[in-house]
């Protein structure tokens, strides 16, 4: 097969062979990129039940946006040669991994709960592996696992969580009596031809995690059908005597015989591995410190990230985007998500005076935002939650949009130093109130307030919490201090140059009132990003005082996940990508779950690095989690726009307008797709929609110009460059603008020249030159690998 084109894919080296299929090495020649094709032998296509699996296995991948899950691109026939097209993922499998004594505890920890939580969310949705082992794990060269070969998945219905098991059986994949899967990996059950459900995936897990701790199989015998009989009846050998007692309990309880008695779901799984943590240098585990110091970020984190999630995409968001609600599509399908969902609506303000708005909002985030930290609970992001502020709404109606089976709706009346905060949690499916209690306390005990509204809610759902810790944690003892931060983060919200200056002033105040407040230099922090990256401030000296403001958060409290994202991003921006992702790895290790610690990773490390797959994955996830945010339907429109996958694209921009028909960011890149596709009337359209929502800023104007260009309107196009000409000595102009201009002109060597200036002053627009399909016509140009070399992304 060396050589050959199948479709469009230039098959170049052999990787692998198993039962299902042969792996090569292929190059997508309509995309340009490497791909992992998964070839069925001709032999094997008139055999049903393989070919029947061999199409089951790309289903049940495609199903499933998860950064530990390997991505199916497309599955096809050609010239009598079926295929599967996935992501292609540089490094080795556990079992090219895992060596004769064992990995290292800390390793195979970190690994294993990369694969739990792939496989919670398979079981989430619907679908059981069956065929768990070392060789269908890959961990590639920054640690970053893919469950691979979904080819004896077992398509099940989601189970409620009082079930026994977390997934039942919907219909049989394979013939009663019939053994599949690799022996000394297959569940007891499965073994014995018995129906399976998710639980056969955790006594598999459970082999799989013997194996990486040990170096040894727990079931091995001389011939297969021993090691099928000791699967059924006999225990594996002890685990070596240096294995901590906790984890042995974990693999313990993985791989008892009676699915009753291992763990019910995966996710339960996952979080007893995450309790799990290694001594610093011993190699040897201990019990995870408590989780109020890993998520240390405190107060209205998410509120923080709304304007570092704006600044993440700053150089597409021309100008301020409203978050208005709207009716919106229904793009996520959750019909099988098997854990609890809740949403938090905004508290109403009750007060006399309405100004108090940001401190019944502020309530409202920080109950989103300790609850996002509880594992299996599902919760809606604020974007979407807040979308119902003020509407007279059904609330099953917000269940079905959002996803949810809960909604926690409360009020808050202030007067002088006296709080009254009612609180509901009701059920979607019925309207009955699970609870619903008032507290009139003193300001000084709003976050014992805050406290006692999520243990209610832990209660009324019946989760189990890790540690009995607070779920609340107070950042500062300064009252005034804390009201001054959720007053900047309120501001900030609003999204006007007048409201800009007002956070800034009340960070800074917040700061003056307690200097040791981390929370108030990260918001002045990301104000500064903000800044920079709107063109209200030339970045250099913007990105400086932000990379002041974030060092002195961290120095204060090293364990905010969030400032450690946040340094990452400026990092990026100093092309100094090792930093980067130091401190990128820092902030996922502090909170993985939390969709909030993700943008920056995603625009700032993962798209620079050309990992365009990992980056969809993530910006699905935020979708999922914020399905009613324009914003979020955006970020995974521009993912696929950079993947050159424009049809895609323009639907997910179609639907941001849906949400909010004036989101002026889902115009340009509408319009920047369909310019991809020689659709020039139709993109100009769109781009000129962008540019009178702008109001004519700089950003947009430099899109225009390009757009005319490429459409052959020259005399457009220069006139644009003489108004940002014009505009230069008044206002900030970024030198992309110029340069997107000339690129689009084709005058190619004035438009490197304005890229040059754009590396050196920090322009956002040149981070992901190498990647955007509109900077195809400089690749070819000798300056272009100087140019990429200055940004230490060497070709």
């Amino acid at each position: 097969m060396m050589g050959r084109t199948v479709a469009h894919y230039q098959i170049l080296e052999k990787l692998g062979e198993g039962g299902m299929g042969v792996v090569y090495k292929a190059r997508d020649t309509h995309l340009d990129r490497f791909v992992a094709l998964k070839v069925l032998p001709p032999g094997k296509v008139a055999d049903p039940g393989r070919k029947a699996r061999f199409v089951q296995e790309a289903k049940a991948a495609s199903a499933l946006n998860h950064p530990n899950i390997i991505v199916v691109h497309d599955i096809s026939s050609d010239a009598g040669v079926d295929f599967i097209a996935m992501e292609y993922v540089s490094g080795k499998t556990l079992d090219q991994i895992i060596p004769r004594k064992g990995m290292r505890l800390g390793e195979a920890l970190k690994v294993a709960v990369q694969i739990a939580d792939a496989l919670a969310r398979a079981h989430s949705a619907g679908i059981v592996h069956r065929d768990l082992k070392p060789a269908n794990v890959m961990v590639d060269e920054h640690g970053l696992v893919k469950v691979l070969d979904f080819g004896l998945a077992k398509l099940t219905e989601a189970a409620p969580l009082d079930d026994q098991a977390s997934t039942r059986t919907q219909r049989p994949q394979t013939e009663e009596g019939q053994i599949l899967g690799t022996v000394a990996y297959m569940s007891p059950e499965q073994a014995q031809a018995l129906p399976v459900d998710a639980r056969s995936d955790v006594f598999s897990f459970g082999s799989l995690l013997y194996e990486m701790v040990t170096g040894r199989r727990a079931f091995q015998e001389n011939t297969k059908f021993s090691t099928l009989a000791a699967i059924i009846k006999q225990e594996p050998a002890p685990v070596a005597a240096e294995t901590p007692h906790d984890l042995e309990k974990v693999i313990t309880r993985c791989l008892r015989k009676d699915p009753d008695r291992r763990f019910q779901h995966m996710e339960d799984l996952k979080v007893a591995l995450e309790e799990l943590k290694e001594e610093p240098g011993s190699g040897t585990l201990a019990a995870a410190a408590p989780a109020a110091k890993r998520r240390s970020w405190g107060w209205l984190v998410a509120g923080v990230l709304a304007v570092a999630v704006a600044a993440v995409s700053a150089v597409y968001l021309w100008r301020h985007i409203p978050h208005r609600p709207a009716q919106g599509p229904e793009q996520v399908d959750r019909s099988a998500a098997a854990e609890p969902a809740i949403a938090v609506l905004p508290f109403a303000n009750l007060s006399a005076d309405k100004e108090n708005e940001y401190f019944s909002d502020g309530l409202a985030e920080e109950v989103i935002n300790a609850l996002t930290a509880l594992p299996g609970l599902r919760v809606v992001a604020r974007t979407s939650a807040f979308a119902f502020r003020g509407r007279e709404q059904d609330i099953r109606e917000i269940g079905a949009r959002l996803h949810v089976g809960y909604v926690l709706e409360g009020s808050v009346r202030r007067a002088g130093n006296r709080i009254r905060v009612t609180a509901q949690l009701i059920s979607v499916a019925d309207g009955y109130h699970l609870f619903s209690e008032r507290y009139d306390r003193e300001m000084t005990d709003v976050f014992a307030i805050q406290d006692a509204i999520c243990r209610a809610i832990v209660d009324r759902l019946k989760m189990r919490l890790a540690q009995d810790r607070p779920l609340v944690r107070r950042q500062t003892e300064n009252v005034k201090a804390y009201q001054l931060y959720l007053n900047g983060v309120y501001q900030m919200y609003r999204y006007t140059p007048d409201a800009l200056a007002k956070a800034r002033e009340y960070y800074e105040r917040a700061i003056a009132e307690d200097p040791r407040y981390p929370l108030a230099y990260l918001g002045l922090s990301w104000h500064s990003l903000h800044l920079a990256h709107f063109g209200f401030q030339r970045p250099r000296e913007a990105l400086a005082r932000a990379r002041e403001l974030v060092s002195k958060a961290l120095e204060i409290d090293d364990g905010l996940a969030l400032g450690h994202a946040t340094l990452g991003s400026l990092r990026a921006t100093d092309y100094d990508w090792p930093g980067a992702q130091r401190a990128f790895r820092r902030a996922l290790e502090l909170d993985r779950q939390t969709v909030e610690v993700w943008p920056g990773y995603d625009y700032y490390w993962l798209v620079p690095m050309r990992l365009l797959d990992q980056a969809v994955a993530a910006s699905q996830r935020a979708l999922e989690q914020d399905p009613l945010s324009p914003f979020a339907h955006w970020r995974l429109a521009y993912r696929h726009y950079l993947r050159r996958e424009f049809d895609v694209a323009i639907r997910h921009c179609r639907n941001a307008l849906e949400l909010d028909p004036n989101y002026l960011a889902a115009y340009a890149f509408s319009g920047a797709a369909l310019l991809q596709q020689g659709k020039p009337d139709e993109g100009l359209q769109a781009v000129e929609k962008a540019v009178a929502l702008s109001q004519r800023s700089p950003f947009a104007l430099g899109e225009l110009g390009f757009a005319y260009a490429v459409a052959g309107r020259t005399q457009q196009a220069r006139r644009l460059l003489a108004e940002l000409e014009e505009l230069a000595p008044r206002v900030y102009v970024p030198p992309s603008s110029f340069g997107r201009i000339y690129l689009g002109l084709g005058e190619i060597e004035r438009a490197f020249e304005w890229f040059e200036k754009a590396v050196e002053e920090r322009d956002n627009l040149v981070l992901h030159l190498h990647i955007d399909p509109a900077f195809d016509r400089l690749r070819t140009h000798p300056r272009y690998s100087a140019l990429l070399r200055r940004m230490n992304l060497e070709p």
